[in-house]
Order: C-alpha cells, then sequence, then structure tokens
C-alpha cells in the first residue's frame, strides 16, 4: 500500500512536468537506416506486430520556413518530423533527405536539437546520413507510471536542421519513420508509420528573385576602422569579393571574403582608411550588395 501511494504521489507531482514539456519517447537510443527508403527496411522490420501505418496513427513531415516545398541552394530549413498515436505516449522517429541516386541530399544539422542526432547507414553503397531520437525512455522501468503518462500524450515533434545542397543538384526526397510505443520495454506491439515528401530546387527564375532579396549587413556604421560583415546564409563556405570605394569612385580597397563563420559573419580590418563616406559592393557568382558606410575616427 505504501508503494502505490508513493507511486501515486511521485505521478501527480511530476505530471504537469511531463506532459507540458511533451518528453516521451521509445526505449532505444535512435536506429539509422530504417525509415523505409530505397534500400532500406522501415522500423516494422522489428517492430511487427501491427500492419505498416496502421491504428490510426501517423508520421507527418513540415518545414515551417519552407514553401511549397521548394528549396534554395545553400539555405537552412527548420524540420519537424511529428509522430501521433492516440493513448501511445512514447515516440521515436527516423529521418533521411536523399537524391534520386540514394546518397545524402544536402546536410542534416543536430546540433540544436533538444531530442534528435544524426547517426550514418551504409546503403546501397551509399553513407547516409539519419537524424534519430537520441533520447531513451524518461519514465525509469515503472511501467505503472508509464502507462498513466503514456495515455495522456497523444504526439511528439522531432525538431532539426536541414541544409539544402548546392545549385544544380535537384530533387530531393524526405523519408521519415516514426514509432508510437506501448512502453512494454520491447518491440512488440507497437506502430509503425512512414511518409515522405518531394522537395524540389527554385526554378533559375525564382532563384535570382531570392538571391536579389537578399541583402548584406555592416556594422558598425558609422565606424572606427573595423568593420563586421554579416552574409546572407546561402554564401556560406564560398568566396565573396568585396570592394571599397570612395566618394569619387576611386577603388581604394579590394578582398575575397572566405566566410567560414556558422552565423555568416566576417570580421575586417579598414584602419588603413580615412575619415570620410565610402561605398561597398559585396559580389559573389549570383549575388551582389550595394551599401554605404562612414568611417569617423
Amino acid at each position: 500500500m505504501l508503494k502505490k501511494k508513493f507511486i501515486a504521489l511521485f505521478f501527480t507531482s511530476t505530471l504537469g512536468i511531463i506532459v507540458f514539456s511533451n518528453i516521451a519517447y521509445t526505449n532505444n537510443n535512435g536506429k539509422e537506416g530504417k525509415t523505409g527508403s530505397p534500400g532500406e527496411n522501415a522500423c516494422n522490420q522489428c517492430h511487427s506486430t501491427n500492419p505498416l501505418n496502421s491504428g490510426g496513427g501517423s508520421v507527418t513531415i513540415t518545414s515551417p520556413n519552407m514553401s511549397n516545398w521548394i528549396y534554395f541552394p545553400g539555405t537552412t530549413y527548420t524540420i519537424k518530423v511529428k509522430v501521433k498515436k492516440t493513448g501511445l505516449g512514447k515516440f521515436g522517429f527516423g529521418f533521411e533527405a536523399l537524391l534520386p541516386n540514394g546518397a545524402n541530399g544536402g546536410l542534416i544539422q543536430t546540433a540544436n536539437s533538444t531530442n534528435a542526432k544524426t547517426l550514418s547507414a551504409t546503403v546501397l553503397g551509399n553513407t547516409r546520413t539519419n537524424a534519430v531520437h537520441k533520447q531513451p525512455n524518461h519514465f525509469g522501468t515503472d511501467s505503472f507510471l508509464a502507462s498513466k503518462i503514456s495515455s495522456l500524450i497523444v504526439s511528439l515533434v522531432f525538431t532539426f536542421d536541414w541544409v539544402a545542397p548546392i545549385a544544380g543538384t535537384g530533387n530531393v526526397t524526405f523519408f521519415a519513420a516514426g514509432n508510437a510505443t506501448n512502453s512494454a520495454n520491447n518491440s512488440s506491439g507497437d506502430f509503425i508509420y512512414t511518409a515522405s515528401q518531394l522537395v524540389t530546387e527554385a526554378s533559375t527564375v525564382d532563384l535570382q528573385t531570392y538571391l536579389d532579396s537578399k541583402t548584406a549587413t555592416i556594422f558598425p556604421n558609422p565606424c572606427k576602422g573595423f568593420i563586421n560583415i554579416n552574409l546572407p546564409e546561402f554564401l556560406d563556405e564560398t568566396s565573396t569579393q568585396f570592394s571599397i570605394f570612395d566618394s569619387k569612385g576611386t577603388l581604394v580597397h579590394q578582398q575575397n571574403l572566405i566566410n567560414i563563420d556558422p552565423k555568416n559573419n566576417i570580421s575586417t580590418d579598414i584602419d588603413f582608411l580615412k575619415n570620410g563616406v565610402y561605398f561597398i559592393h559585396l559580389r559573389n557568382d549570383n549575388w551582389e550588395h550595394q551599401g554605404k558606410m562612414m568611417i569617423s575616427k
């Protein structure tokens, strides 16, 4: 009786935290190569009690900052994989972004994710990067507590980033598998769901419109001889020509900026220039930006 009272008290005191944080995972610490993509099985290879995509649950792929599933090369997109099944409150997932030849399409990043990590699987000769869940069951081994909490949680969203590939890559397909478990700490009785989403590269016209809309930020302005340049994200790991002209239009400085900062910030010293107004020109293969700055020492 004492044990039952303790469990009930613990459940009551922690319920709000667990439900509102919406944290519930499968026991496994993530499994690569199980997304149901070409050459792979889905999680139902082991979790085989119920037919694939049965039981009224689902797995869905969304991106809040991508429109109409059209990507712009080099752009970082937020990807959300939602696994849903009423009455089963522990969820896991796997995700891949693949080219038609089965190789990786773009780059999956989970450094800023609270519930996803990356693993690799070699399939059909390609080393594929997978995003998978990274935390096991948070409810310990108490099946009574796990079942009570799980019955109140109906879905879980896994969030991570995807960096679109370079221009000319073409279509990419997202593949996702979701596991809604029954908290039994084994592979029996679980439900597996799969989904895919075709993502197309922006057309040349759309891409140029997109590029034209992006600007660089130079600060501080006025400056005292040292400036920071924040470049658009699609210029990551590329070389940008930085030119400075005086008020008469004479070129007074030029250099290539190599962007290696993950936040696309570059610092450069122009202390050799005199006080005055200058015009700047930033240029890349498909993009350019013009602006004005003042040096006041």
